[in-house]
């Protein structure tokens, strides 16, 4: 008999396992650390580090992003730690990887404003602060540039995947967004923490087109301020209300997350407005009935099973 368990493991690959790129047709492999581990021999990180081993890392996550090639399925693995940077990334096909198993409490840190252009883009065990009201921690598919976000030329981008990941605040300033996605097709929100911020998890049409297939599953909503996932809204600034508002979401997976209360209620815990499709099952809401002024979704988002403080309930919002 096969062993059931065989097709549960993860396959690692050889990028993964730090193989040379002569050897290794699936990317290269890049390292980042800005400390020093005597007992795991890591060496000194420094901006002249080559960045491809352990002993000799990038100090930053910038100079990683920089030496990366755009589809050739590079991987960057980030020692713990706390970097202060901003950071853009336009390579398809790039994966970055915390190298501590979750992206909370306080394994890798970045400080900034992280903005993906690009297709087919993966981020795991990572921890996001924004220091502005007017930055989101994330933002996919957004144009213009780091200091002067835009709608024009928005490289739109499909396939984003973020997994343990953590979107937070400083602890003194609540950024505009933690996570905002731009149109783009079948992107992926899975066992992340959102966490003391204005709109926690953003779903926007692009600029050319809507946004449609994101998976929302498995998350931690808590503490936010205006929703913890919706489709409204912008920066203070405004930067990112130009489209957007009236248009909806398709084909949309909300399932297994949970959406908290904490020492702030949400003003709503879901809003989506615009025509929809898509599934909302198995959440758990901090609020004893489905209000109107808590959870807000057009008709074409089927609400199946959910649960309340009141218990299990399939009853739509009215």
């Amino acid at each position: 008999m096969a062993n059931p368990a065989r097709f549960s493991q993860p396959i690692i690959a050889p990028a993964f396992l730090g193989a040379s790129m002569a050897a290794n047709p699936f990317g290269v492999t890049f390292y980042v650390g800005n400390t020093t581990n005597p007992g795991e021999n890591q060496g000194a990180a420094g901006t002249t580090a080559q960045g491809r081993s352990p002993k000799n890392p990038f100090a930053t996550i910038a100079a990683a992003i920089a030496e990366s090639v755009s589809g050739r399925g590079d991987l960057i693995v980030v020692q713990r730690g706390a970097y202060t940077e901003d950071l853009s990334i336009t390579q398809a096909g790039l994966t970055i990887m915390g190298a501590i198993p979750f992206g909370y409490p306080d394994h890798v840190i970045v400080t900034g404003t992280m903005f993906i252009a690009a297709n087919g883009v993966s981020v795991y065990n990572m921890e996001f602060f924004s220091n502005s009201t007017a930055r989101p921690c994330v933002a996919v598919g957004l144009g213009g540039t780091i200091t002067a976000p835009s709608f024009a030329g928005t490289p739109e981008a499909s396939s984003v995947l973020f997994q343990n990941c953590s979107f937070a605040s400083d602890g003194t300033t609540e950024p505009s967004d933690g996570l905002i996605i731009f149109g783009g097709n079948n992107s992926a929100v899975l066992g992340c923490r959102f966490v003391d911020l204005t709109r926690a998890l953003c779903l926007r049409a692009g600029g050319t087109s809507v946004i449609s297939g994101v998976r929302v599953e498995g998350n931690d909503f808590i503490e936010n301020t205006t929703y913890h996932l919706g489709n409204g809204g912008g920066t203070a600034s405004g930067s990112y209300d130009t489209l957007g508002n009236g248009f909806g979401i398709l084909n949309v997976t909300i399932k297994d997350n949970v959406f908290n209360r904490g020492e702030v209620t949400p003003a709503d815990y879901v809003n989506i407005s615009g025509t929809s499709s898509g599934i909302m099952t198995g959440n758990r809401f901090a609020n004893a009935t489905n209000a109107v002024g808590e959870i807000v979704i057009p008709a074409g988002i089927l609400y199946s099973a959910n649960a309340t403080e009141a218990g299990w309930t399939t009853a739509r919002p009215a």
